[in-house]
Formats: C-alpha cells, structure tokens, sequence
C-alpha cells in the first residue's frame, strides 16, 4: 500500500511539471509546478513564455524548495 502511495505521488507530479498554476496567474505573477529532476531554467521558458503575453519578462521571486508539497518556482512580470 505505502508504494502504491508513492507511485500515485511520482506520476501526478510528473503530470503537473512545467505547467502554470492558473489560480495565481496573471499578468503580474506566475508560478510554475516543477518536480525534482527539473531546473529552475525549466520552469523559466515557461514563466516567460506567460510573461510574453503581456510584453513583460519573468524575474524569479522564490525557487522552490524540496520541502514544499506542491514544488513551483515563483515569477513576477517585470517591465523591461
């Protein structure tokens, strides 16, 4: 049972990487789910790719931390 927990833990946190948490995105901020193997440039292209929208760039506000249940790196939409 344990590992099965943990199974269901690994894909649904591979099936979230790299995607925008939508509640919180807006033109001034986005976050982005990532899991262990990814890196902070990763989740960049995609918090740039959000920012672009609105002819803006993403600056890093918080990097996730492996003791965050739900892993996401933190972006601000900057003016350039």
């Amino acid at each position: 049972m344990k590992y099965l927990l943990i199974f269901t833990l690994l894909i649904l946190s591979g099936c979230m990487a790299g995607q925008i948490k939508e509640k919180t995105a807006n033109e001034n901020q986005v976050s982005v789910y990532k899991n262990s193997w990814m890196t902070t440039y990763d989740t960049f292209k995609t918090a740039s790719d959000h920012c672009m929208k609105f002819n803006k760039i993403a600056k890093l506000e918080r990097e996730a931390s492996a003791f965050d249940l739900w892993m996401q790196d933190d972006y601000l939409c900057v003016i350039p």
